[in-house]
């Protein structure tokens, strides 16, 4: 009976038993030893128990620990150990050295019970007591997790949020908070943070998405803040539902898609972060070719040293406004070919910060009509001026140069009125107006 009971000691402690080799290699693993790390003892015989079950930044322990324990006998601490699926558990562990009738070193027995459960009480014990009512009165959800992706403690809005009722999310894995596809991704994305914990948004630059117990998914945005207790740490999530942000942002999508104009949205620093199809055909990018990218690289390079100036002069006084104006504008496509473009600025504040809206127009066969017109003009037998309302020179041909003795470059944007003898300069505004008024072919001064 003596061996029967000791095979069953062996097979039914509800603790992992595991016998080490002085090197460090697993000679024996139990049952428990599988329910607990999820290594079957065909897997675990022969390896090395630090690489088995050890996290990396904890292998030194460990070696120390079977050190201390072949010179001293027994040691018993309390660690963190990593699973065969990459997560962690708490446990509780004596290692004792076994040696022969002349006191040399056999093997070191080890247990390890698994304490994942009673860190979590004692650590929730602790938080409830801290920060209960700070957290209720937090409008997100609020989700408290260990290093071993426990929770620990949650506000009533993430119960709420998640569709839980008071206390069922108690000690369970974070990861059932997220739809399956993201879990066994994450278990990496929470080893890392616990490997440099520091307060930042989750998977910046990515869709994130919560699970409620029905098995409706929803997107949501993640703050990360470490938190150093004597517990141990601890990450705090602050999770808000962005279900009416992503409808108002598909809504902001589709107007931008029905815009004429090619749609351009780039943040201060320049960097492109919304286009529309219409700027996607414009410039020959492909869209996620275009997102990420600096604006200037949408410039001709001979722009390119001044355009971040006049990028931050626009976010130093945001309005609605012409880019350029009185200047020629110039795009470069992919293929490298410049075009003559028209450029409307518009601020567009948001919860991230203020951004600059871009319309963007190909005028090449505007550029091609008004050179056709100009060609025209130059081929008239007399002199031409073209004037706008106010009274402006837009336009001149050669023979009115050499007709008034003016080059091209003065007369341009000066008042007609200065081709007008100073006697009739008064009474001019007010005839220009009347034409206006009643526009028509006619000859000037005509009764």
């Amino acid at each position: 009976m003596g061996a029967d009971f000791s095979n069953r000691f062996w097979e039914e402690n509800p603790d992992a038993v595991i016998a080490v080799s002085p090197d460090g290699k697993v000679l024996d693993w139990s049952r428990a030893g599988e329910a607990i790390f999820g290594y079957t003892r065909e897997e675990a015989v022969g390896r090395e128990l630090v690489e088995l079950i050890v996290p990396a930044e904890r292998a030194d322990e460990e070696r120390q620990i079977l050190g201390a324990a072949a010179q001293q006998d027994l040691v018993v601490y309390e660690s963190v150990r990593r699973r065969k699926d990459g997560s962690l558990v708490y446990v509780s562990v004596s290692t004792k050295a076994v040696c022969d009738a002349g006191g040399k070193l056999q093997y070191l027995l080890s247990t390890k019970k698994d304490t994942t459960h009673l860190q979590v009480s004692r650590q929730a014990k602790l938080m409830e007591g801290k920060y209960r009512q700070l957290l209720e009165s937090t409008p997100d959800a609020i989700v408290m997790v260990n290093i071993t992706g426990r929770i620990v403690l949650v506000n009533s809005q993430a119960e709420t949020m998640f569709g839980y009722a008071s206390g069922e999310l108690s000690g369970r894995p974070i990861e059932m908070l997220l739809p399956n596809r993201f879990r066994t991704a994450h278990l990496g994305h929470r080893a890392r943070f616990f490997g440099q914990p520091r307060t930042r948004s989750m998977g910046a630059g990515f869709e994130l998405y919560g699970l409620r117990k029905s098995g409706e998914e929803f997107p949501v945005e993640i703050s990360l803040s470490p938190l150093e207790t004597e517990e141990g740490a601890l990450v705090m999530s602050a999770v808000r539902d962005a279900t009416e942000r992503k409808k108002a942002d598909q809504k902001f999508r589709g107007l931008l898609e029905s815009a004429p104009d090619a749609m351009i949205i780039v943040d201060r620093s320049g960097e492109i972060v919304l286009v529309n199809s219409q700027a996607v055909s414009l410039f020959g990018w492909q869209r996620e070719e275009l997102l990420g990218k600096n604006i200037d690289s949408l410039v001709p390079a001979r722009f390119r040293d001044n355009h971040p100036g006049h990028r931050a002069n626009f976010f130093a006084n945001p309005k609605v406004r012409s880019m350029g104006a009185g200047f020629d504008l110039y795009g470069l496509r992919k293929d490298g070919t410049e075009f003559p473009v028209e450029i409307s600025l518009s601020p567009l504040e948001t919860e991230e910060g203020l951004f600059v809206s871009s319309a963007i127009r190909d005028i090449s066969d505007r550029r091609k009509a008004e050179q056709k017109f100009k060609d025209l003009l130059e081929s008239a037998p007399d002199a031409m001026v073209i004037v706008n309302r106010s009274g402006e020179v837009v336009l001149v041909n050669s023979q009115a140069v050499s007709l008034f003795g003016w080059k091209p470059e003065e007369l341009m944007g000066k008042k007609i009125d200065i081709l007008v003898p100073e006697r009739f300069r008064a009474n001019h505004p007010t005839h220009r107006m009347k034409f206006f008024a009643s526009p028509k072919v006619r000859s000037m001064g005509a009764e």
